[in-house]
């Protein structure tokens, strides 16, 4: 496995929802999509996988990937 890919093992995709966006109606989910993609980058850098530059690479497009399903969280209107 490589820093820049984002499927488990099972082959699922942890950055995208369903329809292929990212699954911004669902924080939690996004978050702990995160915490599982960050957690690999620290992971396959420390086991010699990928460069540290690659590393933080990935993990921006993370992070970026958690900032645009907080925004689109932040956007819905609040239910009653």
């Amino acid at each position: 496995m490589t820093g820049t890919d984002e499927s488990d093992d099972d082959g699922r995709d942890d950055s995208t929802g369903p329809d292929g966006g990212t699954d911004g109606t669902d924080l939690e989910s996004a978050v702990g999509n995160f915490l599982r993609n960050a957690r690999r980058v620290y992971e396959e850098y420390d086991e010699g996988y990928v460069d540290p530059d690659a590393a933080l690479w990935t993990l921006e497009g993370h992070v970026d990937t958690l900032e645009d399903a907080f925004d689109a969280h932040e956007e819905q209107p609040e239910r009653d």
